[in-house]
């Protein structure tokens, strides 16, 4: 006769929810590759509640999200293409596009939040990253934390899905990213300006935000 296969046991490497300190090193992986797609919400003790799509590619860069300037909210996408050090504002709303020059963005290269992003993320040392199992809004969770210089990092998982990060600062406040999607496979149309958009000159932004 067959024997039963004992249900409860598996190799630790193939368990999600083992109490090994991995799940950051992974994403971390994937952002200092430069190739990465993240959806999320970011909330902030100041600026409150903000949607930011981000995805990153052959050194291009794109981030979607909400502008809020005073009472005036518009959404908004940044494309930075890095073969021409070209920054693009984006507003759907408008089906409208704009050059942003790049002073503007307080760097000569314009807005390269691609190279910024892998920097710190490949500088970043990941040392004594502590695991435990949490409940968070009634879910079992694993959570991974370390230390950076005085500011706690606290790395939800479900499994080996990052769901939320909560930075605590020493002073006590809390600035925390959900995470809804984060995945390598980027497609090329994020960095391109669509079609049938017509071209925006700078006035009017000059005259909704004062630039220093």
């Amino acid at each position: 006769g067959k024997k039963p296969e004992d249900a409860t046991t598996t190799k630790p490497a193939d368990d999600p929810y083992r109490l090994e300190p991995f799940r950051i090193k992974q994403y971390h992986k994937a952002i200092s590759s430069g190739t990465f797609l993240m959806e999320s919400t970011m909330e902030d003790p100041d600026l409150g509640s903000t949607p930011v799509t981000m995805a990153v590619k052959n050194g291009n860069t794109y981030v979607e999200t909400s502008m809020k300037q005073e009472g005036f909210n518009f959404d908004c996408r940044v494309i930075y293409i890095k073969s021409t050090k070209t920054t693009y504002l984006i507003i759907d709303n408008w089906k409208k596009y704009t050059k942003l020059p790049a002073e503007l963005m307080g760097d000569a290269e314009g807005l390269d939040m691609a190279g910024e992003l892998q920097n710190s993320y490949s500088e970043e040392e990941l040392v004594d990253v502590k695991v435990s199992e949490v409940e968070l809004n009634g879910k079992k969770l694993i959570l991974e934390s370390y230390n950076s210089g005085g500011t706690t990092v606290n790395y939800y998982f479900d499994g080996d899905k990052l769901i939320r990060r909560d930075d605590v600062y020493s002073d006590g406040t809390v600035s925390s990213t959900v995470f809804t999607k984060f995945t390598t496979n980027v497609p090329d149309s994020y960095f391109e300006v669509p079609e049938g958009y017509g071209y925006l000159n700078l006035s009017w932004l000059e005259k909704l935000v004062a630039f220093e």
